[in-house]
């Protein structure tokens, strides 16, 4: 199995218990994953629809079992999966466990109810004191923390985005590499990532530390704007990049499939696709830095009970799972089909093409 799946699931243990929906007042029912039978029958199947976990030659042969059913399990991106892409292989299966709006089993990434709450407190103070103190620092230090290296070289002034970045080769599937190496060119970017480098690494900003996430959301707390850059261009594929900054008070520039933006709050972003060329975005955000008033403008939606309501509703949150407890959802969508609420069906594949857009779609 790959880094990311070696231990996921955890072999013969306990992993969950999930409340029983054929015996709501009893015990909760006990979710272990075993290993692959036949010294035992299974409940379900579950494959992970990822290319290193689910090499070709691995294909089920024949259809699943009128009785066990066969899941498909693919929250990785398109260009990361295979089996949904080709129909002798979708069609092998009965559910599906994605990030995809019409999955069976849809997971989001957003497990924090705080962001939808109207903000308590001042906005100056929720946004501004963190930037304002990292200016200041930045100056009083004299870019201790900085390097000159192949990304160019980091001007006197402060820099205004973020970028946590580590799948670099990629360019066939997105053109962000080169988009971020000319917004350097324009204004200063700070890449705590493996790709295009530029902020000295160390134990905190390890990717892989215990506190990983904590950590990486006080850092982008401390910039103005979030580049919250996918990896391809996908319908519906978003990750925790833009949900990261809009929960510290920074402003996410997004770039991701056009049809995704529906998923974030009004007001809240600034697309990369609205502007005809990397100069025109980076002239954007520096006349956002230099007007406080305006700049401000994109966290009004903290204050508006209708907005956070409506990126509520159509993310389905709090009830969609996320990437780590989709196991009851799931087991509830079981109880269901045995009880005939949910009819059998075949998945079915969608092409590349029809799911993402080309890696030009965005304009440098």
């Amino acid at each position: 199995m790959t880094p990311m799946y070696k231990k996921f699931p955890d072999i013969g243990k306990i992993i969950h218990k999930c409340k029983d929906l054929d015996n709501p007042n009893g015990e909760n029912v006990t979710i272990s994953f075993q290993s692959m039978y036949p010294s035992h029958e299974p409940t379900l199947q579950i494959y992970f629809n990822h290319y290193f976990d689910f090499p070709p030659e691995e294909i089920p042969s024949s259809p699943p079992l009128s009785s066990i059913p066969r899941v498909l399990h693919s929250l990785e991106p398109p260009y990361q999966r295979f089996c949904s892409l080709y129909e002798h292989c979708a069609n092998k299966f009965n559910w599906s466990i994605s990030y995809e709006r019409t999955a069976d089993i849809r997971t989001g990434h957003c497990d924090d109810d705080e962001i939808f709450q109207i903000l308590p407190w001042e906005l100056d103070s929720f946004v501004m004191d963190n930037k304002t103190k990292f200016v200041r620092e930045f100056f009083n230090n004299n870019n201790d923390n900085y390097k000159n290296g192949t990304t160019g070289k980091q001007n006197n002034d402060h820099p205004l985005a973020s970028w946590f970045c580590s799948k670099c080769n990629i360019n066939l599937i997105s053109n962000r590499l080169e988009y971020v190496k000319e917004m350097m060119k324009n204004i200063g970017v700070d890449s705590y990532g493996s790709c295009l480098n530029n902020i000295k690494k160390n134990e905190k900003t390890d990717r892989f530390a215990s506190d990983a996430m904590d950590v990486k959301q006080s850092i982008i707390s401390n910039y103005k704007f979030y580049l919250a850059f996918e990896s391809c261009n996908c319908l519906d594929y978003t990750t925790e990049k833009t949900l990261h900054a809009l929960k510290v008070g920074t402003v996410p520039v997004v770039m991701a499939h056009p049809q995704t933006l529906k998923y974030l709050p009004e007001g809240s972003f600034i697309y990369t696709g609205d502007f005809n060329s990397v100069k025109d975005l980076t002239n954007y955000l520096k006349f956002l830095d230099s007007n406080t008033e305006e700049y401000l403008k994109y966290f009004n939606w903290r204050f508006n009970q209708s907005i956070i309501e409506k990126w509520r509703t159509i993310n389905d949150y709090p009830n969609r799972p996320n990437s780590r407890n989709w196991v009851c959802p799931l087991f509830h969508h079981y109880q269901n089909w045995k009880n005939g609420k949910i009819h059998s069906q075949t998945l079915h594949s969608t092409p590349y093409t029809d799911l993402c857009l080309p890696p030009n779609i965005i304009k440098i």
